[in-house]
């Protein structure tokens, strides 16, 4: 959940947070005395500056964290005097990303940086700061500042981009309990955390067994915050702030969508029917077949593309449409100090407008080691905001007009590797969806440079911004693309058509049945996270009861997939533990952002996948960030049609 003074978004992996957490009635851990010796100009704002300087010791987070405890300190009595609550708000977003500006990078550094003393720091200023922002979400005075702006006498001097600020501030901590007594207030806290952990143990722990019974734990835990937080379920907690905003009407999109994947499925289901009598009566499930299926048609096509896809060519082709799409350049540089190249293998980019204007700065993180996160991800350093340099000129610091966005972009390219040249490491093509994908994050964080650091970047909600993560994943599929980067390491060849047009069909392949189980792996989440008792919405659009997880599982298999229940039911089990862990009450967003993705695809790009028009529409919504309501900002455009359920009606099922 979003949190008042520090909106995680996607910037850093929440669980792995909130399981490092350990805040609750724990004193913060000693400061070692070199580094309060170290930290002499507290008067010195924080590192609103294009490279990683907090990178120059291993302390350099620890002194980063103390220097944001001050100035936090100072701005809390600045707020407290005040009897403006307009300034008061620039206060608060000054304090905002004041502790942005430790939070994101900590958490940037203790998954990515190769040297366990770096790491080790980094969670322990983290932990510092976080446990200070956790109070301060509890501050009565802060949430008055709130109450204060929203009446009319205030409200109607507010900007647009203010009184969205404002909105989304107060609805956080009025959702997370601020209105209760302190008592209440005390058992969010104690479930909050209990939640969290329960969520680290399920997809840490093995036995099934053990499994369902800490899942069984979880739900009752998040059925119970939201009881006390006063919501209906955890569920209509959860998405307050989402396009869909009810669980009801997310259920009315799953419904929908399968209705429209049905006949495809239905044609999947008799292919892999005739695969069965192929294997006699050897006990195989239809996701292996699948599985086999695609390996025997495609493998052999799929192992040649790799070796069109060094690092360095699919690098050159995400620089290929930033430049063509949205009049970006990326340029490297070449001379960094040790700290700030933390790892050989990293590089430095910096983007560049059209006319020459600085937009931020890329660290490239792309080749695997065993001390970093294995999953690909971007992780954000800093926002792009305006700076209140009024606020900071009364804390008696210096600073410029602008804050530009940092991003450290990583993923884990292992492909044949016998050395760390990028020209000579190589991605499978799944591997290169993977970092189109994450790249659209870092777009959008470059993109998304507001007036107000609370509204930056990829701060909306999940089934919104995913939308533009998987919009850039057609690029990795589009042979008209692909072959203007994709050339063979070794005869300089671009990359046959034939190898690209059957990757794509095994993506295609039983893909209708792939994302029924995806819509059913929402469907249970959307259950278990609904009212009790438990109950899941069918396609008559009528409530059934379910008594507990496995027979929700079993019948939403039942009533989605045209394939026997008892195999349908193994296909979805394997993910069910991790789904429910990572993506409480939005698994959904997966599918609903895709159909954004796709509508965009469709109207702007099909036939002409690099058209700058298009494209600047498409980065003038991700530079709006969370400032305006989602409908709203892709209205630029969808004018008059901005809505996910209206899209279904005209995409192409295949490009779902």
């Amino acid at each position: 959940k979003l949190q008042f003074l520090y909106f995680i978004g996607l910037h850093c992996n929440m669980k792995k947070m909130m399981s490092a957490m350990a805040w609750g009635g724990k004193a913060a851990p000693m400061v070692a005395p070199e580094v309060l010796a170290a930290c002499q100009d507290t008067k010195k704002y924080l590192e609103t500056v294009d490279g990683l300087t907090y990178l120059h010791s291993p302390h350099g987070l620890m002194m980063k964290g103390e220097q944001c405890l001050e100035i936090s300190h100072e701005l809390v009595r600045l707020i407290k005097q005040s009897n403006d609550p307009v300034k008061s708000l620039n206060y608060l977003d000054t304090m905002n990303n004041t502790m942005c500006l430790l939070l994101d990078p900590a958490e940037a550094t203790r998954n990515t940086h190769p040297d366990g003393r770096y790491r080790e720091s980094a969670s322990e200023a983290f932990n510092l700061v976080y446990r200070y922002m956790s109070e301060l979400n509890t501050s009565r005075d802060l949430y008055g500042i709130l109450e204060a702006l929203v009446q009319e006498e205030h409200w109607s001097k507010l900007s647009p981009v203010q009184q969205v600020n404002t909105r989304l501030m107060k609805t956080d901590m009025d959702a997370n309990g601020i209105h209760l007594p302190r008592e209440e207030r005390d058992v969010v806290v104690r479930l909050t955390s209990e939640k969290e952990e329960l969520g680290h143990y399920l997809v840490t722990t093995v036995d099934p067994n053990e499994q369902q019974k800490i899942l069984n734990k979880l739900l009752e835990t998040r059925h119970k915050l939201a009881e006390v937080l006063e919501f209906k379920s955890y569920a209509d907690w959860a998405m307050q702030s989402t396009m869909a905003g009810k669980p009801q009407d997310a259920w009315h999109f799953i419904n929908t969508v399968s209705s429209m994947l049905q006949p495809r499925a239905k044609e999947e289901a008799a292919v892999l029917e005739q695969i069965v009598k192929q294997f006699g009566n050897v006990k195989i499930s239809h996701a292996e077949l699948g599985h086999i299926y695609k390996t025997r048609k495609y493998g052999a096509h799929i192992h040649q593309m790799t070796r069109y896809l060094s690092v360095a060519n699919v690098w050159r082709g995400l620089q290929l449409i930033c430049k063509e799409l949205f009049g970006v350049t990326l340029k490297k540089e070449n001379d960094l100090p040790d700290y700030e190249r933390y790892h050989p293998t990293v590089q430095k980019y910096v983007l560049h407008d059209d006319d020459g204007t600085t937009i931020g700065t890329i660290y490239a993180d792309l080749i695997d080691r065993p001390d970093k996160m294995k999953s690909a991800g971007h992780f954000t350093v800093q926002l792009g905001t305006s700076l209140h340099s009024e606020v900071l000129g009364e804390l008696g610091m210096k600073a410029g007009m602008k804050q530009l966005p940092i991003v450290i972009f990583t993923c884990n390219a292992q492909v044949e590797r016998t050395t760390d040249d990028w020209e000579k490491v190589f991605l499978s093509p799944h591997e290169m969806v993977t970092m189109f994908h994450e790249f659209g994050h870092a777009l959008h964080t470059m993109f998304g440079q507001t007036e107000y650091q609370n509204v930056a970047g990829t701060r909306s909600s999940l089934d919104y911004v995913e939308a533009f993560s998987q919009f850039m994943e057609y690029y990795a599929h589009d042979y008209r693309v692909l072959s203007q980067f994709a050339m063979h390491h070794e005869t300089g060849q671009p990359i046959p058509e034939d190898l690209v047009m059957a990757f794509n069909e095994s993506e295609q392949c039983f893909s209708a049945t792939e994302k029924l189980n995806q819509l059913i792996l929402s469907g249970v989440d959307l259950a278990c996270h609904g009212p009790r008792p438990m109950s899941y919405t069918n396609t008559a659009g009528s409530v059934v009861p379910c008594a507990d997880t496995n027979l929700l599982l079993a019948e939403l298999s039942k009533l989605h997939l045209p394939i026997s229940t008892e195999d349908s039911v193994s296909l979805a089990a394997k993910y069910s533990m991790q789904h429910m862990s990572n993506y409480p009450a939005g698994y959904y967003s997966y599918t609903y952002s895709k159909v954004i993705a796709a509508a965009m695809w469709e109207k702007y790009f099909i036939d002409k996948p690099l058209c700058r028009e298009g494209g600047m529409k498409l980065r003038h919504i991700m530079s709006l960030g969370a400032s305006q309501a989602q409908t709203d900002m892709l209205s630029c455009m969808f004018p008059g049609k901005a809505d996910p359920s209206e899209m279904m009606k005209t995409i192409d099922i295949k490009h779902l």
